[in-house]
């Protein structure tokens, strides 16, 4: 279930909005009480969409589908919290599945000539910045993904290089590198699962 309390390791860089999403879900679990759900999940949509709308726009291909991909952010939120499953900060969860969100769209559509980067300028993104550090994705990738698979997501998804550079660059001629970096994709969504006990 939804913790009480935020746990994450950057308690320096939670809001007292964050303390408040948080409790209202959780006691409104607690109370068993759909309506007060309602109020928090309301709470929650009005405090984070447009933020994570504003990142959207950079990542996916126009207005509408940006909207579509929070949209299912959100919705994937609300089915973790009614499942029970243990959140122990919500603000971190959410970015995370809509981090996860984004791959989905652009791997469903085959955008890979779109540099997919977490952020162009990310001091200018606090918040942002806080989730990629919430997931711990350094750590993440060590642990689940071999040195060739890091540098592939890294160059592709962190520094914007274009997949067939990357191809190039580490002479992978008879590999499909599209394939390869959904399978790059799948084991850290896998890892995540095992690592972090958030099934996306």
């Amino acid at each position: 279930m939804v913790e009480k309390e935020i746990i994450c390791s950057l308690n320096s860089e939670v809001t007292e909005e964050d303390r408040i999403s948080q409790r209202m879900v959780y006691f409104a679990l607690v109370n068993n009480d759909l309506d007060e759900l309602k109020v928090a999940f309301e709470y929650i949509y009005n405090l984070y969409h447009d933020h994570l709308h504003s990142l959207a726009l950079t990542k996916v291909n126009n207005r509408e589908d940006a909207e579509d991909v929070v949209l299912d952010a959100f919705t994937a939120l609300f089915d973790g919290i009614m499942e029970r499953r243990k959140i122990g900060h919500i603000k971190g969860y959410l970015y995370k599945l809509f981090f996860w969100k984004c791959m989905d769209y652009n791997l469903a559509r085959k955008r890979f000539h779109h540099a997919y980067s977490l952020t162009d300028e990310i001091e200018n993104f606090a918040e942002y910045s806080t989730f990629i550090h919430e997931i711990e994705l350094a750590e993440l990738l060590k642990k689940v993904l071999e040195p060739q698979e890091i540098y592939i997501f890294v160059h592709y998804a962190i520094n914007g290089e274009p997949l067939l550079e990357i191809k190039q660059k580490l002479k992978l001629k008879h590999v499909d590198i599209f394939k390869y970096y959904k399978k790059i994709v799948n084991k850290l969504k896998k890892g995540a699962d095992e690592y972090y006990g958030t099934k996306i």
